[in-house]
């Protein structure tokens, strides 16, 4: 639609008739839709005063006060604004009580201008949403806002909540308050830090049916805050509990049942990774300054690792990177981007930790190395490509067909030109390369003549040489649009 020319529309409407709101409405209308909210504010005030029964030009004033104050974040105007749509919607509601207007924006409005009260009762009216649901929202608003009392008193608002209702009780989520109110104070106040962190834990254990698992959860809290030495003394606590969890499990059954040490041995691996994790990031925030340490840390990061790499073996490696290869697949079909490209590399590590275990294992060279050219490593697929083919043409021809698909054309004739010297002209070898002229002359078509009609000329005399060798093989179509070029 032409926002334009709607406005144009209704402003010849509006100076033939300027005592009908729905003119100014929708003018105002079509200023928000291009994102001109002043104007768009103006109109719909104009409306206001023709008549102001009418909730829906409230509700849209309302939207574009808020939509100026979020433009305006950080400044003065924000809360003049904000308080400005909060005013407009009380009016919807006086208007219409039962109108669904935009809680979220309200509410949290109404939560920056200290109005706790009114945003968790705005929360409530809002569809779908429960007491619980509604408190949340708020205390994770008191979190963000650095207001750890009151969100902790949330959190146990919710707690008594879900246990009047026999719901799995949210200790977890007031362990991660209680962590963060303890960590705002561990320099400021000591004792009421170790305090809080205490409490954490003491949630978490409640959280989880294993005391084990409750230091785990608050290692990992640990180890995102750079405080790496809390984070491995909770990982070792774990250990040394799951190790007496694994004793007593066997005593208590008189065996050593296989759930028990499944159990033990996969948590165990778990606090391995972890702990692994935090002597590696600890080791690099001080190589700088204490280099001797470091080194030390690096060890110990790395014994952690080969423990984690020789129990879990050749086959949970391969198996885990063949799910993260379909994973990038899968994504890629829908939508190329980011999280296809993690997923390559993290099946490319895993590749690589099977070649670790066992250098002669015959691992997917083809999808690891199809992986690593997804991922930019083209060197690496080359080199695997050779590996899985021992035919050095097929892996540049292979190498040839990723530059293809990322459109470096130039790249890929290289690799074609490669191929086609190492098996004397092969028909299909060449083709591949013809098509790569024919794609560049295409590109620079109207770019550059004289570039478009080189790589024509070149195109056709690879695909006159296939005709020379296996008639019928040309691929007629393209054959001619060079020609026609």
């Amino acid at each position: 639609m032409d926002y334009e020319k709607e406005i144009e529309k209704f402003t010849q409407l509006i100076k033939e008739n300027d005592n009908n709101p729905e003119y100014f409405f929708k003018r105002g209308f079509y200023y928000e839709c291009l994102g001109m909210y002043e104007n768009a504010i103006a109109d719909f005030t104009s409306a206001i005063n023709i008549n102001d029964k009418q909730y829906k030009y409230f509700n849209r004033r309302a939207c574009n006060y808020f939509s100026l104050g979020l433009k305006n974040k950080g400044n003065e105007k924000e809360k003049q604004y904000k308080r400005l749509a909060i005013n407009d919607w009380n009016e919807v509601w006086k208007l219409y009580p039962k109108h669904q207007i935009l809680f979220n924006q309200k509410a949290y409005a109404e939560f920056e201008f200290g109005e706790y009260d009114e945003a968790l009762e705005t929360w409530k009216r809002e569809n779908f949403t429960t007491t619980v649901s509604a408190y949340k929202k708020r205390a994770k608003c008191f979190l963000n806002a650095k207001m750890f009392k009151k969100a902790v008193d949330d959190f146990t608002k919710i707690i008594q909540i879900q246990t009047c209702n026999k719901e799995e009780k949210s200790y977890d989520e007031r362990a991660e308050a209680y962590f963060e109110w303890a960590f705002s104070l561990k320099d400021s106040d000591t004792a009421a830090a170790k305090r809080y962190f205490k409490k954490a834990l003491d949630d978490f254990k409640k959280y989880t049916e294993r005391k084990c698992g409750a230091f785990v959860y608050r290692a990992d809290l640990y180890k995102q805050k750079e405080m790496y030495k809390e984070a491995i003394d909770d990982y070792n606590k774990a250990i040394s509990l799951n190790k007496n969890f694994y004793t007593e499990g066997c005593k208590e059954r008189g065996d050593d049942t296989f759930l028990i040490t499944y159990l033990y041995k996969n948590f165990h691996i778990e606090c391995c990774i972890g702990r692994g994790e935090a002597y590696e990031l600890w080791a690099k925030s001080i190589e700088n300054t204490d280099k001797e340490t470091s080194l030390i840390y690096y060890q110990k990061a790395k014994a952690d690792k080969d423990f984690v790499r020789n129990y879990r073996g050749v086959k949970y490696y391969e198996s885990t990177a063949n799910d993260r290869y379909e994973h990038a697949e899968n994504y890629t079909i829908r939508n190329r981007g980011q999280i296809s490209k993690k997923s390559y590399q993290e099946a490319v590590e895993c590749w690589n930790e099977v070649l670790i275990l066992n250098p002669d294992y015959k691992i997917d060279y083809e999808k690891k190395a199809k992986a690593e050219g997804l991922i930019g490593d083209y060197e690496n697929a080359l080199a695997d490509w050779k590996k899985c083919y021992r035919n050095e043409a097929r892996a540049y021809v292979e190498r040839g067909n990723l530059y293809m698909r990322n459109r470096l054309y130039y790249k890929a004739i290289d690799d074609y030109t490669m191929a086609v010297n190492l098996s004397k002209n092969n028909a299909d070898y060449l083709c591949k390369r013809a098509f790569s002229y024919y794609c560049i002359g295409a590109i620079h078509k109207t770019k550059d003549e004289i570039i478009a009609r080189e790589a024509y000329q070149k195109a056709l005399a690879d695909w006159n040489e296939v005709k020379k060798t296996v008639p019928g093989k040309l691929r007629d179509y393209f054959f001619e649009k060079a020609a026609d070029q």
